[in-house]
């Protein structure tokens, strides 16, 4: 966890453990589904039936 300390000392970021090896937990996931699917957009398409919109006034 040399990443989490060196994240902890950052005084630019929240120093909070719990945020950061949650961020790091989530960043792993993202990857593991980019590698499967090709990419994040190629998962996320499945639940859409590959058609996505756009949120705004119709």
């Amino acid at each position: 966890m040399r990443d989490v300390r060196r994240l902890l000392a950052d005084p630019g970021i929240v120093r909070n453990r719990l945020k950061i090896e949650a961020a790091i937990r989530k960043a792993r996931g993202v990857l593991a589904i980019r590698e499967e699917f090709g990419s994040f957009d190629a998962y996320l398409s499945r639940f859409v039936g590959g058609r996505f919109r756009a949120n705004g006034p119709d």
